[in-house]
Formats: C-alpha cells, sequence, structure tokens
C-alpha cells in the first residue's frame, strides 16, 4: 500500500510541477502556458504573486473562452 501512495505523490507533483514553478520565470511561464484538464491555456499577464491567461478566442465567441489562474499566497497572513 506504501509503495502506491508514494507513486501517487510523483505523479501529484509531475501534475503540479509547471504551477508550482510558474513564477519563477516570466519568459518560460508565457512560452510555455499552462495545461489544465487536457487543455492549453496561453499565459498572457505575469504579475507575481499572480499569473494568469485564457484559452479560446474571439472566433468561438465568449461561450468557447476560459480562463486560469494561479496565484500564490502566503499561508501565515490569511484572514479567516
Amino acid at each position: 500500500m506504501r509503495k502506491y501512495k508514494i507513486l501517487l505523490t510523483y505523479i501529484k507533483l509531475f501534475f503540479y510541477r509547471e504551477y508550482l514553478t510558474c513564477m519563477n520565470e516570466r519568459d518560460t511561464t508565457i512560452g510555455k502556458g499552462f495545461r489544465f484538464l487536457g487543455n492549453h491555456f496561453d499565459v498572457h499577464r505575469f504579475h507575481p504573486p499572480l499569473v494568469y491567461g485564457r484559452r479560446g478566442g474571439p472566433e468561438g465567441g465568449p461561450e468557447e473562452c476560459e480562463g486560469i489562474c494561479c496565484s500564490r499566497v502566503n499561508i501565515t497572513k490569511l484572514i479567516c
């Protein structure tokens, strides 16, 4: 059972790796964009602590457009 938990952890880290490193370098992040649920999203704004973009475009109309955002949060400063 432990072997499967370790494997699952590596799979999760592989999936989230691009989001964990997206704040490191602007050119790399904008160049690669994001992949989420099989879709590619172009990143067009890099303003840490926010990085965001979208997929789709004007030819598909607003129904075909989706956005994505990655935000860095300092957990010690959260107000609940």
